[in-house]
């Protein structure tokens, strides 16, 4: 596999020949038709001289003679002292010289080529075999000294000390020379482009990424099928480039290594030789991978060592500059990302060691920071005092609002609020509060206000019922917006209010009709996990249940499939008001980064959907967003009431108390009750989600209710028809509570048996198992109330009714369907 060596590479310039230098010099004399007269080469003559012509044979004596005579003097006029002739050089005679060139002086180091060679090789000795390498490469003197056989003993002795330092052993069948031109030299071999710093060690040459492609093969090019490949890819030697890659060898040696073998097919003697000679490349390769390897490291190691004392000197003379805080809020950033970090500046603010001043592996001293660097590192660290100062601003807005959210859950938890707002109450949002304009005028106060407590909200929230009516009316004015104008009229209400009379909006019982059904716009909501099933005994399992084992008395399921696209989830009063899709939401990925961000909004122990326990925070009530109004399953319910004899009208509360039982008349294909048709009995909720899965809300879709006495045995085979369907008996029903110290804090559980909620007032709120207990507990600490849950229904049951229920709803209610 190729190393990649850390080196810096010099260039040397090869002299140029002689016959060059004669070109040039012939390119550079005047033209041989052109006469030069005599007396300009020779200086004060005044007869006129003969005129020569210049060629290329007496060009280089005319050249010398001109400049052993000095140049010509021209006679100008003087004009006087002030003259241009005297400012611009002349004499007092008023003759302008012109300045002479100077030969140009020998170089210091000239006098290293008269050196006897004895002293040369004593001063070469203490050379490193790089530095003997570009000195030959100076000029031809120094290369045909330096790369004659006399001079093996300087090269082995510039390679004692590279020995010691852990270099590579030069291979028996490599001359110095192109060992030292393979460790040190950084170049292609073949096309000498510089910056190649991988070494095919096995090949024993450099080569670039261009070179590669055009003198390498891959050894998938031997075709293993083929006995004459399979002989040659043994006796060559295969370079990986990457590790566990295709290896690779130079065409020239496989073209040479197939010439041999194809000419002397029979010589054994010859294959077992260039196999050696494979094992020992292998064998060398691997001390020149180790000895590159640490090599590579050393180099990082004083490269890190270079950072760190650039990284120490410019936050030294930073924070003398006085930028200390600034430093702390960076270590927070990169230390605790997130905790302490309201305003994370990801993909906007560098941190400060991966700034371009500070990364670079360079030393630096007073003279770079004051001329350059200062400036720029001032630059930027007030960029991060800016970030400073805004998340300071930040981290105290959110410390005030997990204040005023504190406030507003112990004030409900107060015994004059839970008497007023029961749990069935339908009330702002923890984030309602916190978003409302009195309490947002507290919370962006100056910065140099005194803490905030529960006080500080308290006149707030005393004033506050007067603030929570006028949001119920807006909530409810939306949800009356969503119902359409056929079941406002028959409800006797009007979509447009008249102007002597309050609006139906102003109250909330007008949302407790069994007519008023919505359903969630968001799949995977809580409601969704519920026992509101579809019970048909005739269908296929898979599509009776969400699951594929049989429904327990427990609240739930234990194939745990959540509904199909196509399954009805209706909500009535109040489950529609109490809904988790309605006030919770997932946490964005900034928030998810930062907890500590408005942590008063995160629930740990809620969820609307079976994977969303840990990605949830509560949001404003949002019920006219997330709900729409079903109207299929509100003309289903009201043929239903029209079956059982019930008015338009008729309440949630009320239906459930008569619990009508119902029958399909599509089902029975139009066919009613006579004492003799098994049918298939459900309760009116599951009516509902039957007609509107199994038939698709079709408006052929009709009920009949069957008689009371048919209705109480219905009830009684409820009871058993677990037993009957699974031959077990179900699970005990586990009723749940909820804890109303914790309503619409961050410790708020979804439901919780008696055990689980003794364990929870006791680690959570510091109370005694004794408190839960006493009768006054329930409606102060617990309910039992599963506000967003519709009640359990039981399974659909088959038997034989008698005749229907007979209708006995008034004609002047019935003309509202």
């Amino acid at each position: 596999m190729s190393t990649s060596i850390p080196q810096v590479l010099v260039h040397s310039d090869t002299p140029a020949t002689d016959a060059k230098l004669a070109v040039a010099a012939e390119e550079k004399t005047v033209s041989s038709q052109e006469s030069v007269p005599v007396d300009e080469l020779q200086v004060g003559s005044k007869a006129k001289p003969k005129q020569l012509k210049i060629t290329a044979s007496n060009g280089w004596q005319v050249l010398a003679k001109v400049s052993a005579t000095g140049s010509r003097k021209k006679r100008v006029k003087r004009e006087d002292s002030g003259s241009p002739a005297l400012a611009n050089g002349g004499n007092a005679s008023g003759m302008y010289t012109q300045p002479t060139k100077r030969a140009g002086t020998r170089g210091k180091l000239a006098v290293l080529l008269s050196l006897p060679v004895d002293i040369l090789f004593e001063v070469f000795g203490h050379l490193a075999p790089l530095d003997l390498l570009r000195l030959s490469r100076t000029n031809k003197a120094f290369r045909r000294e330096l790369l004659h056989k006399s001079a093996t003993s300087l090269w082995k002795e510039s390679f004692v000390k590279a020995y010691r330092d852990g270099a590579p052993p030069c291979p028996e069948d490599l001359s110095l020379v192109f060992w030292a031109n393979l460790l040190y030299e950084p170049h292609c071999h073949n096309c000498l482009a510089p910056g190649v710093r991988s070494i095919e060690w096995v090949l024993r040459i450099r080569l670039c990424v261009k070179c590669a492609k055009l003198l390498l093969v891959s050894e998938k090019k031997f075709r293993p099928w083929v006995e004459l490949d399979r002989t040659v890819k043994e006796c060559l030697s295969f370079e990986k480039r990457e590790r566990g890659g295709t290896g690779f060898c130079l065409k020239k040696d496989r073209d040479d290594a197939f010439e041999a073998i194809k000419r002397e097919p029979e010589n054994t003697a010859q294959r077992d030789k260039m196999k050696s000679v494979v094992r020992e490349r292998e064998e060398h390769a691997k001390v020149c991978r180790e000895w590159a390897e640490r090599l590579l490291e050393a180099r990082e190691t004083e490269l890190s060592i270079l950072r760190a004392e650039r990284q120490t000197f410019i936050e030294e003379h930073l924070c003398a500059l006085g930028y200390e805080e600034e430093f702390s809020f960076l270590e927070e950033v990169i230390n605790r990302p997130g905790r302490n970090l309201l305003m994370p500046p990801i993909g906007e603010l560098k941190r400060f060691y991966e700034h371009e001043e500070v990364k670079v592996a360079k030393p630096i001293t007073e003279r770079i920071w004051n001329n350059r660097v200062k400036a720029i590192m001032v630059s930027y660290m007030e960029e991060v005092k800016a970030y400073r100062l805004a998340n300071d601003r930040k981290t105290l807005l959110n410390a005030r609002r997990n204040e005023a959210a504190s406030a507003w859950t112990k004030w409900l938890r107060m015994e004059s609020q839970m008497k007023r707002y029961p749990p069935s109450a339908f009330l702002p949002t923890v984030q309602d509060f916190v978003d409302d304009a009195s309490v947002q005028s507290l919370i962006n106060a100056a910065d140099d206000v005194e803490v905030f407590t529960f006080e500080t909200f308290k006149p707030v929230l005393d004033s506050y019922h007067t603030t929570i009516e006028t949001w119920q009316k807006n909530q409810s004015r939306k949800l009356f917006d969503l119902v359409d104008s056929n079941t406002i009229w028959a409800l006797g209400v009007w979509k447009d209010h008249r102007a002597w009379g309050p609006p139906p909006w102003d109250k909330l019982d007008w949302m407790e009709a069994a007519v008023l059904t919505f359903k969630c716009t968001e799949r995977g909501g809580s409601v969704h996990d519920t026992v509101q099933i579809i019970d048909d005994p005739t269908a296929p399992w898979s599509r009776s249940h969400y699951g594929n084992k049989p429904p327990t008395m427990a609240g739930g399921y234990d194939g745990h499939a959540p509904p199909t696209e196509e399954e009805h989830e209706p909500m009535w009063f109040p489950e529609f008001l109490h809904h988790g899709c309605c006030k919770l939401r997932h946490r964005t990925v900034d928030e998810m980064q930062n907890p500590l961000y408005n942590e008063y909004a995160i629930v740990n122990r809620l969820r609307i959907d079976r994977l969303s326990r840990l990605t949830l925070r509560r949001d404003k009530w949002s019920g006219a967003e997330r709900l729409v109004f079903d109207d299929k399953a509100s003309d289903v319910v009201k043929k239903i009431l029209k079956a059982s004899g019930l008015s338009v009208k008729t309440k949630v509360g009320e239906l459930d108390k008569i619990d009508p039982k119902l029958v399909c008349l599509k089902c029975t294909y139009g066919g009613k009750c006579d004492g003799e048709r098994r049918v298939t009995v459900r309760t009116w909720r599951n009516s509902v989600k039957h007609a509107l899965s199994v038939h698709w809300g079709s408006s052929s879709v009709q009920f009949e209710r069957i008689s009371d006495e048919d209705a109480k045995e219905a009830r009684r085979l409820e009871t058993t028809e677990y037993f009957r369907r699974y031959q077990k008996e179900p699970r005990p029903l586990v009723r749940r509570f909820r804890c109303l110290l914790c309503r619409d804090s961050r410790h708020e559980e979804q439901g919780l048996p008696m055990a689980g909620l003794i364990r929870h007032i006791e680690t959570v709120h510091a109370l005694h198992s004794s408190d839960v207990t006493q009768p006054e507990a329930e409606g102060t600490i617990y309910t039992k109330e599963a506000l967003g849950v519709a009640p359990m229904q039981p399974l659909a049951v088959q038997m034989v009714p008698k005749a229907g229920y007979p209708p006995t709803v008034n004609e002047s209610e019935s003309t509202y369907y």
